[in-house]
């Protein structure tokens, strides 16, 4: 990239509009104090950032706008291996009213938008590059009361800075950074909650009391029973009627428990098709809002293609009618040539004799081939708008018929809607159904029981009261099996309650495994995200590219012996951009030697800003060679000449007349 002209006109010390055309290569701009050298700078980085990229401000409209004028207004044009040619022109009036217009010259297209999306467009050309950064590599001043430019004269934090917007110009890395720390406290509230109620969980476990099982098992107590039974056997009828009642009881109660297995299993399955049912509601609830977005969307897009279209059409009636002017005056102008071609030999015009000299002829072609011309022209303009018209006709029936379909979609998920809930208050009656058919089943069992225990007490009770001495205790027998029957029973459910708690247990724990990989995920994020991650590595090789660069410059035009060093500091936690010769710091050489060493490391930056953008941002030098000798000058000028390349440029300010500029171009003010 390279600026090939720049107009001022009531900018600073300028009254009145005056243009400089800048060529390739190394350019001098001379002239004495106060005519205006370092306003030229002034006005790029104004015309470049606006005003909140530079010192003169809106708030310091004096420093902008000349005392005489009410406005201020600045153009650059320049010519940019991607965009091609581009004049960049800013205004700013003392009332405040600022503007920014942006015209790529090959296609004299303008940059549409507001302020801010042109900013953005200046940006994209300059590689996204910052004001400060701007300000701080390529501006460069010798001083004899500071540092040649703020990036050198700055302290180390600074300077590290802008290397990171150098690397990270649009702070991805930054907003990676800021992101992951976000989500890192969300991630650790996860798990905090996840490890809550794991230890919860756990208590709650810790808590649960298994019982101990009886001596004797309630199948032993039963076969103890079943041989007591067979010793004991009741004489009479009425005590072998009580023992058929009492196994048929029993076969009742193994049908009824298997009829209870079966409905729990069916409401477990029933439970398990309600929740799937619910599941598919939610995801196409959140399909259907997704299509919602999607319509509105497509919708806004559809009008904005109006409006375009609708602006289009009326660009297009007006370039007709100007069309039409065109061809109207045509005709009179190939009407009136006639008219001369009919004229006799000696210039006379058959209607009215008068003089029809050479000059009339010329006048009439000439106005013929103005006047095509302008047809012509406007017949492109024309042809273009016709095309770009068509080509957003055929974008909005493309998003018309995206909307169509996105309706459709809606429609069936609405369609589909009505038949899930269908099914799923379907399936609300059957859990009821089968939970009421569970109720009444228990309570069968229950009547079974006190039917049994009814039984038995007139099985005791029918016992011969002349035997009961001698026969087995049976009532005893009946009492202990009821008891281990409640004790295991008991025991059951103890282990169940801890297997259910068991499995809740295991699911929290794998919750919080899932935290925390995901807070040990952002963790790393986060360190690689942050000033000391992966972009500290970028900026080292930043630094190293640019003393690459400088000890090349440094030990090929000065005959120097040490290296140009730029380098991190060795605390971790604050890294630090120093600036080395061998092993002196800059800072201690004389002054002419600081600016052999500082010129070397701006251009040092120049080149490896270039090498990773491609683009070539032009040097800007003010006086470096203020409070330096002659023989520091030839020597510090002799920088830009060698890192210029072909199609590029530099600039440097002198008031010093006695320079040698050699066969660079020479602007005086």
């Amino acid at each position: 990239m390279f600026f090939t002209s720049l107009t001022l006109n009531g900018f600073g010390p300028h009254v009145k509009s005056c243009t400089y055309d800048f060529s390739n290569g190394v350019t001098f701009i001379t002239g004495n104090n106060g005519s205006g050298k370092s306003t030229i700078f002034d006005a790029i980085q104004w015309v470049l950032f606006g005003p909140s990229g530079s010192t003169r401000t809106l708030k310091n409209r004096s420093s902008i706008i000349n005392s005489t004028r009410q406005t201020a207004t600045v153009s650059v044009t320049l010519v940019h291996d991607t965009y091609g040619e581009i004049k960049i022109t800013r205004s700013l009036t003392t009332s405040g009213k600022h503007t920014l217009e942006i015209v790529q010259c090959d296609d004299e297209e303008k940059v549409e938008g507001g302020i801010r999306d042109k900013q953005d467009f200046i940006s994209g050309i300059l590689g996204d590059m910052r004001h400060d950064v701007f300000s701080s590599v390529y501006m460069l001043q010798s001083s004899p009361l500071g540092p040649p430019s703020s990036f050198i004269g700055a302290n180390t934090t600074y300077r590290r800075e802008i290397l990171s917007k150098i690397v990270d110009p649009t702070d991805t890395y930054a907003n990676l950074h800021k992101q992951a720390k976000k989500d890192l406290r969300e991630a650790k509230k996860v798990l905090n909650s996840a490890t809550s109620r794991e230890n919860t969980l756990q208590e709650m476990y810790d808590s649960i009391e298994i019982p101990h099982l009886p001596e004797k098992s309630s199948s032993d107590i039963a076969s103890e029973l079943h041989e007591a039974e067979k010793e004991y056997s009741p004489s009479s009828d009425n005590g072998v009627k009580l023992h058929r009642e009492l196994e048929r009881l029993d076969s009742l109660i193994e049908e009824l428990e298997e009829e209870s297995d079966s409905l729990f299993d069916r409401y477990d399955a029933t439970e398990k098709s309600y929740k799937e049912n619910r599941s598919k509601k939610l995801q196409r609830q959140r399909d259907e809002k997704k299509y919602h977005h999607k319509v509105e969307y497509a919708q806004a897009c559809l009008d904005v293609f109006e409006f375009k279209i609708k602006e289009l059409d009326r660009k297009l009636h007006t370039e007709n009618m100007l069309s039409d002017d065109y061809k109207n005056d045509l005709s009179i102008v190939e009407a009136k040539q006639s008219l001369v071609s009919l004229s006799n030999n000696d210039n006379e015009c058959i209607l009215c004799g008068s003089d029809l000299s050479h000059k009339t002829h010329l006048s009439f072609d000439n106005q013929l081939k103005d006047i095509s011309s302008s047809v012509e022209c406007t017949q492109k303009r024309i042809d273009d708008i016709v095309n770009n018209s068509s080509k957003m006709k055929k974008e909005y029936s493309s998003l018309r018929e995206d909307i169509n379909s996105f309706h459709n979609k809606i429609h069936q998920m609405e369609s589909d809607k009505e038949v899930s809930q269908q099914r799923m208050d379907e399936l609300k009656d059957a859990l009821k159904d089968i939970s009421s058919s569970i109720e009444k089943n228990n309570n069968k069992i229950d009547e079974v029981y006190e039917q049994i225990n009814s039984v038995e007490i007139k099985i005791k009770d029918s016992e011969d009261s002349n035997e009961k001495e001698e026969k087995i205790d049976l009532d005893a027998l009946y009492r202990a099996k009821v008891n281990a029957q409640s004790q295991e029973q008991r025991v059951a459910e103890a282990l169940s309650m801890q297997r259910e708690q068991q499995k809740k247990i295991e699911d929290a724990h794998e919750n919080v495994i899932s935290a925390q990989n995901e807070v040990d995920r952002l963790v790393e994020e986060k360190e690689r995200t942050s000033p000391n991650g992966v972009i500290s590595d970028d900026i080292a090789q930043l630094m190293e590219d640019m003393s690459s660069h400088a000890t090349q410059l440094y030990l090929k035009l000065f005959d120097a012996n040490d290296d140009i060093v730029i380098t991190d500091g060795d605390d971790e936690d604050e890294k630090e951009c120093i600036m080395m010769v061998g092993d002196r710091d800059v800072a201690t050489y004389s002054h002419g030697e600081q600016l052999r060493i500082y010129g070397c490391i701006q251009a040092g930056f120049t080149l490896s800003v270039y090498d990773r953008t491609d683009i070539w941002i032009p040097m800007m030098w003010d006086e470096p060679s203020l409070a330096t000798d002659k023989e520091a000058v030839s020597a510090i000028f002799s920088i830009p000449e060698e890192v210029t390349p072909e199609f590029h440029q530099s600039f440097i300010i002198t008031r010093d007349e006695s320079i040698d500029t050699g066969d660079n171009e020479v602007i005086e003010l």
